[in-house]
């Protein structure tokens, strides 16, 4: 019998996988859609082997989900300076005065920015570092499917609770 989560070949008396440690189904038609029938049995086929992510593909997602953090986190450093900018010319053309606590505020969020961008992009670093070189003889950088970068070692996601 084939699992029905990781397409593993199993006991049939078996309760859980031996591969991913999901309930193993009685259905074998349409376990994921409910559908009967070659549909169903299609559509499983094809959640299965998106479900069965390589670690190319985890590589893949971990490198998209940190260069999206770090073009969020661009685009709110921009926006803050950008902020700071036009508050400051507002006022000077106001002649009003510039409140120190008001900049102090304003380059704090913005330092901040660049200290969550310089972590992001050292993560992303580690991650090619791994990825790029044939996995650096055997190394496991564990990425969950939720795409969070796992600690070395870890048999769970520390984000969603998924196993590695």
């Amino acid at each position: 019998m084939l699992c029905d989560n990781c397409g593993k070949e199993i006991a049939d008396n078996l309760k859980f996988c031996t591969g991913c440690g999901a309930r193993v189904g009685t259905a074998a038609v349409g376990t994921v859609t409910g559908q009967p029938g070659i549909l169903g049995k299609l559509v499983d086929g094809l959640s299965k082997r998106v479900a069965t992510v390589g670690v190319d593909s985890k590589a893949f997602v971990g490198k998209t989900t940190i260069n999206n953090i770090i073009t969020k986190l661009e685009n709110e450093k921009k926006q803050f300076a950008e902020t700071l900018g036009m508050r400051v010319y507002e006022l000077q053309m106001a002649g009003s005065e510039i409140s120190k606590g008001d900049v102090e505020n304003f380059v704090n969020e913005i330092s901040k920015r660049i200290h969550l961008i310089t972590f992001q992009q050292e993560q992303l670093k580690l991650l090619e570092a791994v990825t790029d070189d044939g996995r650096s003889g055997n190394t496991h950088l564990p990425i969950c499917k939720c795409g969070h970068m796992n600690e070395q070692g870890s048999r769970f996601c520390l984000k969603c609770g998924s196993g590695l």
